[in-house]
């Protein structure tokens, strides 16, 4: 089993006006869902496992490629 950390600033923590607190929740929900598609494009099959190196640079912020 391979496992990965993917650190992102968690938003409950953001504090000022509501368009900041929208914004840090934006910023969490993009870098999420941009590892997440990227995650999914990885070839995921027996014959060609994933490489530890691949999911650790999905680990990486602004990481958007397979």
């Amino acid at each position: 089993m391979l496992r990965t950390h993917w650190g992102v600033e968690d938003p409950v923590r953001a504090t000022g006006s509501d368009a900041g607190i929208n914004a840090a929740y934006m910023t969490a929900y993009r870098s999420l869902r941009a590892r997440i598609e990227a995650f999914f494009a990885l070839p995921l099959s027996k014959d060609e496992p994933v490489g530890v190196a691949r999911l650790r640079d999905l680990a990486e912020p602004g990481a958007t490629q397979a």
